[in-house]
């Protein structure tokens, strides 16, 4: 085999081996708040670091504010909803 073939083998089956190690490490913070955004127009106003997810709080231009849930793992959304009042609103 030449060496530029068997350079080219080596590079494509170390890309491989890192994909699945990307995958494992999931979105962070800032990933989780862009794909609210890019969904939910708004000013985010809080972020919290749960278990498996993470809840993304913004506040919309209408004045309601909600409540996304973003999978750790997968950057899916996986829920949305209304913030429940609480005191002080």
């Amino acid at each position: 085999m030449h060496i530029l073939t068997k350079a080219l083998l080596l590079s494509l089956l170390f890309c491989q081996l890192l994909v699945p190690v990307a995958q494992a490490r999931g979105v962070n913070k800032d990933q989780a708040v862009n794909t609210v955004k890019r969904k939910y127009p708004g000013k985010i106003i809080k972020i919290t670091n749960a278990s498996n997810h993470y809840q993304v709080r913004l506040l919309q231009k209408n004045g309601r504010v909600m409540n996304v849930k973003v999978d750790k793992k997968s950057g899916k959304i996986l829920s949305k909803g209304r913030a429940k009042k609480g005191k002080g609103r």
